[in-house]
């Protein structure tokens, strides 16, 4: 509804909201990403070989790249505020819709868990995957509005948006969270935040 609009974006000033370009008016999409703000900070695109469970390395040196490119941030919890700093290294749960539908469309589209998936975390585990968040956004379609969060995959540049899905928010799909801090120019330490 336009309330909930104006209550999601009221807080952004008008020269934010003139960088939205709206195409069509029965769709409309608005990002805040890592991507457009410093498109240093995306590296190049690799793909990650099918047999080796390397996603957390990959994820972790792309997080890490940025932040030498960023230089210096401190964050505080895993909120919007820390994504604010820079991208940020996250695991979730690899469900099974993901890579029934979702990986064989090639990323396209908000990847959504169904309710019963939810559900099922709560009596199975599940394979956990990596990627760099980088953004954040919101998708309308009518009257319908779904959040998202922008992530760097490790499929390489054919996956996705040039290697970028979207990863529905408040579904609870992020499980853990690295942070990256610099402590000085050569200095890195990571702290782990499980959620």
């Amino acid at each position: 509804s336009e309330n909930q609009l104006l209550s999601y974006f009221g807080r952004l000033s008008p020269e934010d909201c003139n960088q939205f370009k709206i195409h069509d008016t029965t769709f409309t999409e608005f990002r805040f990403t890592w991507r457009e703000k410093r498109q240093d900070t995306v590296p190049e695109p690799f793909v990650q070989e099918e047999h080796l469970d390397t996603c957390w390395a990959i994820a972790l040196f792309r997080g890490q790249s940025a932040l030498v490119r960023i230089k210096g941030s401190d964050r505080a919890l895993l909120t919007l505020e820390m994504l604010l700093a820079g991208p940020v290294v996250v695991a979730f749960d690899v469900f099974p819709s993901y890579e029934d539908k979702f990986v064989p469309a090639l990323g396209q589209g908000i990847f959504t868990p169904t309710d019963v998936e939810c559900e099922m975390r709560l009596y199975q585990r599940f394979t956990r995957h990596c990627v760099v968040l980088y953004g954040k956004g919101v998708e309308m379609k009518g009257q319908r509005i779904k959040e998202f969060w922008e992530a760097l995959e490790s499929r390489g540049d054919k996956f996705g948006d040039t290697g970028f899905v979207l990863l529905a928010r408040g579904k609870c799909l992020i499980r853990e969270v690295v942070e990256l801090k610099e402590e000085s120019l050569a200095s890195f330490s990571i702290q782990r935040l499980i959620i």
